[in-house]
């Protein structure tokens, strides 16, 4: 198989597996007496026009939308970050990365990049500014998705970092 074919075979296969998602948090916060929530003061991201790997803010509106519908979901109250029992914060990183695959003419290795985004959505206590759980996801960034589609799976992504939140404590 060529390049190009094995390429767009690790896309496809790499794209189908969903989302990597980690999660930590602080075991010793007490995440059931969180009932409202907020946005925590930070400036807000702007699109980079020096940097082609910068997260545009049409990303970062959908990412914001979708920890806002995911929050509701839930079960908590948005109020303002000064009266809220946490607040919530979230990042989008894009790198290249390097795939090497074992060459099957004369031992060469095939060589290609890739983008890959990241999603960050942490929770912050408000009362000493503290990170106390963070959720991540990473994956494959297909460059031909509609907006929709991109709105699709940054609100799959968003649900599956949310999925386990608040941790049950054991």
């Amino acid at each position: 198989m060529s390049r190009r074919t094995w390429l767009i075979l690790g896309l496809l296969v790499g794209g189908c597996s969903g989302p990597e998602i980690s999660r930590d948090y602080d075991p010793k916060q007490d995440f059931s007496k969180w009932k409202t929530w907020g946005w925590a003061p930070m400036t807000p991201q702007v699109d980079g026009p020096t940097d082609p790997l910068a997260v545009s803010s049409l990303a970062q509106e959908r990412i914001h939308h979708a920890v806002e519908r995911e929050m509701v979901l839930k079960g908590y109250s948005k109020v303002g970050a000064e009266s809220a029992d946490f607040w919530v914060q979230h990042y989008a990183v894009q790198s290249q990365r390097v795939r090497v695959d074992p060459g099957y003419d004369w031992g060469y290795n095939d060589v290609s990049t890739y983008a890959e985004g990241t999603i960050i959505v942490d929770f912050v206590n408000p009362k000493d500014k503290r990170m106390v759980w963070r959720g991540t996801a990473s994956d494959v960034i297909d460059p031909d998705l509609t907006p929709a589609e991109r709105e699709q799976r940054i609100q799959e992504a968003i649900h599956e970092i949310l999925a386990e939140f608040p941790p049950n404590r054991k």
